[in-house]
Order: C-alpha cells, then sequence, then structure tokens
C-alpha cells in the first residue's frame, strides 16, 4: 500500500498506526487506480485510532487464501512456482544488468513486489548493490517509510502530502540500503496489530477439501500466486503489495 501512495506509516509502536492518504480516503481508490480487492478489505480493517484489528486483518487474509485456492483448483501447483520462480529470478537480471545507479534503483522500484517473494532478498540486494550506491525517489514510500522510521540518523524527510514538491534525496550506499529494507520488513511484521496470538488464532485453518478435480489440459499454472504473496506482503509489512497481482 506504500508503493501506491495509499497509505503512511505514522507510527510502529506498540503496534502499527496508518493514515489513509488521498485520494483514496474512500478506500476504494479512484477510477485511474481502483483497489482490489484485498487492498480494500486491508483498509476497511482499520480502526478508528488508525491501527488494524485483528479479527479483521484475519478476515482478510482468509478471504485471500480461499479466493486464490479457489483459483488454483485444477491446476498444478508445483508448476505455478516454477513459473513464478523464473519471474523472479527475471526481476533480479534486471536489476543486475541495469548501468547506472539511477537505472538499478528505478528497476529495484519497478520489481520491488516479485523481489519481496524471494525468500534470499536480504542478501541478494547486498550483493547486488555491493559496490554501488541506491538512489531514492520522493514518491517512494515504500522507501521511505522504513528509512524514517528505523534510521537512527536519517538526514532526509519526504513531504508525504505533496511528494512531487519534495528536495532531491540523498545517494544511500547499497550496504545501508540492502539492511534498511530488511529491517523495515522484520520490525513491522512484528508490530502489525497489537495483540498478534488473537490475530493468529483468528485465522481459521481453511475448509478441508472433498474431491480432487483432474489437472485442467493445456494449462500447467494459474496466474493467482502473484496476488497471494504479493497481498500477503501488504499484509505483513504494510507494504508494496498494492502495485502487482492478478484480480
Amino acid at each position: 500500500m506504500l508503493q501506491k501512495r495509499a497509505v503512511w506509516a505514522e507510527a510502529t509502536k506498540p503496534s502499527l498506526k496508518l493514515r489513509v492518504l488521498s485520494p483514496y480516503e474512500n478506500k476504494a481508490g479512484t477510477a485511474e487506480n481502483p483497489l482490489r480487492y484485498y487492498e480494500i478489505d486491508f483498509l476497511r480493517a482499520l480502526k478508528d485510532d488508525n491501527t488494524l484489528d485483528e479479527e479483521s486483518l484475519a478476515h482478510t487474509i482468509m478471504s485471500l487464501r480461499d479466493t486464490v485456492e479457489q483459483k488454483l483448483r485444477g491446476y498444478s501447483r508445483k508448476d505455478t512456482v516454477d513459473y513464478y520462480r523464473k519471474i523472479v529470478s527475471q526481476a533480479w537480471a534486471q536489476v543486475e544488468q541495469a548501468g547506472t545507479v539511477d537505472l538499478a534503483s528505478n528497476a529495484y522500484d519497478e520489481q520491488l513486489l516479485w523481489l519481496m517473494l524471494d525468500p534470499n532478498q536480504r542478501t541478494r540486494t547486498e550483493t547486488v548493490f555491493k559496490e554501488r550506491n541506491f538512489q531514492p525517489n520522493p514518491l517512494w514510500f515504500w522507501w521511505w517509510y522504513g528509512y524514517t522510521t528505523y534510521n537512527p540518523n536519517p538526514k532526509y524527510k519526504p513531504n508525504v502530502n505533496v511528494p512531487a514538491q519534495s528536495p532531491k534525496p540523498p545517494v544511500i550506499p547499497g550496504a545501508e540500503f540492502a539492511n534498511n529494507v530488511a529491517t523495515a520488513v522484520e520490525r513491522t511484521s512484528s508490530n502489525i496489530v497489537l495483540n498478534l496470538e488473537k490475530f493468529a488464532n483468528s485465522i481459521l485453518p481453511p475448509a478441508p477439501k472433498v474431491s480432487h478435480e483432474p489437472a485442467r489440459t493445456g494449462a500447467d499454472c494459474v496466474c493467482a500466486c502473484h496476488a497471494c504473496a504479493c497481498a500477503c506482503a501488504c499484509v505483513s509489512c504494510a507494504c508494496a503489495c498494492a502495485g502487482g497481482g492478478a484480480h
């Protein structure tokens, strides 16, 4: 949601507190930038104090899980996973092959949702930017959230209300960039709601499958996993997923 600039994190302790930004106050988006069903559910899980309600957030997760399970019926789960692993590899290749700091930084932003699916995102980011810098853009809220929240000495503050009027940000050393991205995801995940136990207990197991449908001929995978993974990333770290995924 940060990547879509639909929200801004105003606090992370004792739990995440989000402010919905214009033009998403209606929690539906606009004709040009409509929100997907799981994004709408995520925003509706916000309480009056801008923290996330544990039971409502759990409902968002279960609804997403059940929708993706339904889309996967009749398709090979293994082939689907392999298909998206190849896309993640291609996303890394675009970042690695970028010739300049600006191109590499832009490629990372454009491919962010795919890169987040990589369990080795932190170490891979450290490797890619080991000998190069990162040039953030004032519009990249997903980056500024982590930078302003977890950097002990932030030297830049973005203009959240009018980001286009922000001054040019400083260049970030590659190692610092990689560490900040990973830290933001890890720490926010642990503070997504005030009562993690209540949230976890509210997620009911999926209904048992009563039959096995034959695999569909002529199709080995379905474009549903990206929606699932990206939305789960959104829920777990309150960022990023809003820019991509299947409907």
